[in-house]
């Protein structure tokens, strides 16, 4: 939310829906290995969405997760860069 109030834009401009869904399971994959020792617990299972676990199994992050985690990151910063060369143009470089 801070992120779509500063710049006027949010991940949904770059990322699809479906997209989206699974980014915030992907993060939320992250806190709980960060914060819970990877443990599941049920507020996990309900800020993902994730219905493929059950609370206390230990969340399993395979090779394509990554993957798929850095291509939303890499969609995400084309599109920031995107913005500021559109900005860049806009600047009147005598001023």
């Amino acid at each position: 939310m801070l992120f779509k109030e500063a710049i006027g834009k949010g991940y949904e401009e770059w990322l699809s829906q479906k997209e989206m869904t699974d980014l915030n399971m992907l993060f939320q994959q992250r806190h709980i290995i960060e914060h819970n020792n990877g443990i599941i617990d049920e507020r996990y299972i309900h800020n993902s969405g994730d219905t493929s676990y059950k609370a206390g199994q230990r969340v399993i992050v395979k090779n394509q997760d990554a993957i798929r985690l850095l291509n939303y990151i890499r969609k995400i910063t084309d599109g920031l860069k995107s913005m500021v060369t559109k900005i860049d143009r806009n600047i009147d470089p005598s001023k």
